[in-house]
């Protein structure tokens, strides 16, 4: 799931005063939605895999206003139209990894599991420099 997804609003109306702000009429509004789902009080430790958190038994539910619980995909009449379509796509590509991959920590030379850093990972944006090999930088 994107969870740096921002959306995208044109005011359309005549300009409007929202919150003590002038928005005149034709800006593009973004809703910033990292922000929404790193709110504290929404989403408990929001950087933490925590699955349970959706479940209404669990001590960490929050209700949220969105009856799937996250706003990844927009909201009110903006919401996107393909929804449904990415989130039975996910689904199953989640299901079948989890059928034919046995997904655990990976376990060091001592036998013990290694901690898994969630924010060391390459971002598409990372200098290309930083991963090449020499026989990399021959062939460009």
């Amino acid at each position: 799931m994107n969870t740096k997804q921002v959306l995208n609003i044109l005011i359309q109306n005549p300009s409007e005063n929202f919150q003590g702000w002038f928005i005149p009429k034709g800006t593009w509004v973004q809703g910033n939605a990292w922000a929404i789902h790193h709110n504290e009080r929404e989403f408990p430790d929001p950087d933490r895999f925590n699955p349970n958190r959706y479940l209404k038994q669990d001590p960490n539910h929050r209700p949220f206003p969105n009856e799937r619980g996250y706003m990844t995909f927009g909201w009110g009449r903006r919401v996107c139209s393909g929804q449904g379509l990415a989130e039975q796509g996910t689904f199953i590509t989640i299901a079948r990894l989890l059928w034919g991959f046995n997904i655990q920590t990976a376990l060091g030379q001592d036998g013990k599991e290694i901690p898994v850093d969630i924010f060391d990972y390459t971002s598409v944006i990372a200098p290309c420099e930083e991963y090449r090999t020499d026989s990399d930088a021959e062939m460009v």
